[in-house]
């Protein structure tokens, strides 16, 4: 059990420095930038993924556990609003409607827009409850359920490649549940039947992830270039090759056997994924103003996305040396 909640910790490491990636590197500018950001639009369904596994693992999920649980979401992101708001008005000396903020944020429309991924948690932890019942006392509807959202994604895919755009951009990521709906109960299918999964994948599991994300880069960078006049990494999520690619991904790494020096690593890792989530943002917008090659130069552009991230460990790990501050990177 221990190795798979490791594994569970290192696919969440990877997705954490995947996301830093997608803000950071542009694909544009050079080959290996377009490779890493497609290898890396794996890393928001992994999320979902590994939120779905976790939960699943518990035997009973009370309305008290997801209460506390969405509490703390929304105070968590209240907090930030509030300290930036603090910091607004000694620089500036205005007031700032952070409470307008607060709310857009979680769709995407405020200072915090990347907060759009705690408000689609939100509404994944209303439904958590009826997901685990409906999981242990009838598994044929819950399969059957998430056999429906599977083909929903790729319908859409396919409509979208029909009419010559991405119809999923025209809904915000916070209400795309179809898609991160699907990716959280696949987290949670796999947290149920991981035996009987293992059986058959772990022969083959490295060729099979080799193919998968060949294929996921190939239709990417074809459909995307030739169906749709341009690579929007987000409207890909739901399509066919990026869920094979996650669930195979998924697959291959959440048993993944480590030593204890890695296991140290990635403990210490973990405890700074959602502060680096959160703050992020804000460091490469200051690294790429003070420095604005960053942004045009590919091999410039792939260090500026190694000192984002680094930067924001550091902050992050300044941040949990501090007893109450420390509690605004915990969710």
């Amino acid at each position: 059990m221990k190795q798979k909640v490791y594994g569970i910790d290192l696919l969440k490491v990877m997705a954490c420095i995947g996301v830093v990636c997608l803000h950071t590197v542009n694909g544009s500018l050079d080959i290996v930038n377009r490779i890493l950001t497609l290898v890396c639009s794996l890393s928001i369904p992994i999320f979902f993924m590994c939120s779905g596994y976790v939960v699943f693992l518990k035997e009973n999920i009370s309305y008290e556990y997801v209460a506390k649980k969405i509490i703390k979401i929304l105070a968590v992101c209240l907090f930030w609003e509030i300290m930036h708001a603090i910091a607004y008005f000694l620089y500036y000396h205005e007031m700032r409607n952070f409470i307008k903020s607060f709310f857009l944020d979680f769709l995407q429309k405020g200072l915090f827009f990347h907060f759009w991924f705690f408000g689609s948690l939100i509404i994944l932890y209303f439904l958590l409850p009826i997901l685990r019942r409906m999981e242990q006392k009838t598994p044929r509807l819950y399969i059957g359920i998430l056999a429906f959202l599977g083909g929903a994604c790729i319908c859409i895919d396919g409509i979208s490649m029909v009419a010559g755009r991405q119809v999923s951009l025209s809904i915000i990521q916070t209400f795309r549940l179809w898609q991160w709906l699907f990716y959280y109960m696949m987290g949670g299918f796999i947290a149920t039947y991981s035996g009987k999964i293992s059986v058959w994948f772990c022969k083959y599991r490295g060729m099979y992830v080799t193919m998968a994300l060949f294929v996921l880069v190939a239709w990417q960078w074809i459909v995307g270039t030739y169906c749709f006049g341009g690579i929007m990494i987000e409207g890909f999520y739901g399509s066919l090759p990026v869920i094979i690619a996650t669930i195979l991904v998924f697959l291959y790494l959440y048993q993944t056997t480590l030593n204890d020096v890695m296991i140290s690593v990635i403990e210490i890792a973990t405890s700074c994924i959602m502060g680096i989530y959160i703050v992020h943002p804000f460091i490469l917008s200051v690294i790429v103003h003070f420095i604005p090659m960053f942004a045009t130069n590919g091999i410039l552009n792939l260090i500026y996305w190694m000192i984002t991230l680094l930067a924001s460990s550091i902050i992050v790990w300044i941040i949990r040396k501090i007893p109450v501050v420390s509690k605004l990177i915990k969710i």
